[in-house]
């Protein structure tokens, strides 16, 4: 304590011979040191406040990945006749309708088999229907399509890039009517409504109840193709998007020169 006092004696005495330039100095000297504390309180200030922006952004991160995330892969529109599903339906149906259609009017002029509950075919049609499984693969539903075939397809695969599974999936992919119209076909994804519209809007769309989807990857493929039949050229949009009831949400707009 006594040497602080000294020491603090001999600076007072040592001031009072300074002269007024030298006070000038002087107060420059501590000012400076004074600007020096401030920029760098002012600078771990900031540091401070970047770390606490870094970790809250870290932990924003963290908690969206612990919620489904949907996304949209490998989305493509092609020529549906380069299509394998829509080609084969050609073929079904030249192949296999008229045998098939022979083997039910035989079904119906024998007596119903009603062992085992309705059935869709009779035993001579099962049998057409079997046998064109086996020679080609080829599905019921193509031999009897009687409807429009598609110019053009949409795929895309459906993924879930969070880490939690995605519940009660619904989604849609909605075209604009001067351009383009959705329509059911065999094998094809979404159901389109295909009665009379009183109130026609300016977008057709189609349906798609997708279910549960696991986060990616998983051995389950969510891959949807859509049937579109082109109606005019020009650019267009197709708006898909997909929703579950916890609140995920995924829109996607898609440009497209036909």
């Amino acid at each position: 304590m006594k040497a602080i006092k000294h020491w603090a004696a001999a600076a007072w005495e040592a001031m009072q011979g300074l002269s007024f330039e030298q006070w000038g100095i002087l107060a420059s000297l501590l000012l400076g040191a004074g600007s020096l504390l401030v920029g760098a309180g002012a600078l771990y200030y900031a540091w401070k406040a970047s770390r606490s922006s870094e970790e809250e952004l870290d932990l924003s991160r963290e908690e969206s990945r612990r919620h489904p995330k949907l996304e949209l892969s490998n989305v493509s529109l092609v020529d549906a006749q380069e299509v394998d599903v829509v080609i084969r339906t050609r073929e079904a149906k030249e192949k296999w309708r008229e045998p098939l259609n022979r083997a039910m009017a035989e079904d119906m002029e024998a007596a119903p088999d009603t062992r085992g509950g309705f059935k869709v075919f009779g035993e001579a049609a099962e049998r057409i229907e079997k046998a064109a499984q086996s020679a080609g693969g080829y599905e019921a539903e193509q031999i009897l399509y009687d409807g429009p075939y598609p110019d053009l397809v949409l795929t895309f695969e459906l993924r879930n890039m969070g880490r939690r599974v995605a519940k009660d999936v619904l989604g849609e992919v909605a075209v604009e009517r001067s351009f383009l119209e959705p329509i059911n076909f065999p094998l094809f994804d979404g159901d389109v409504f295909e009665g009379r519209e009183f109130a026609p809007l300016p977008r057709k769309a189609a349906k798609l109840e997708v279910g549960e989807i696991p986060p990616f990857p998983s051995d389950d493929n969510f891959t949807f193709r859509i049937a579109l039949r082109k109606k005019s050229s020009g650019k267009t949009t197709i708006v898909v998007t997909f929703s579950t009831p916890e609140g995920d949400y995924l829109e996607e707009r898609l440009e497209f020169a036909l």
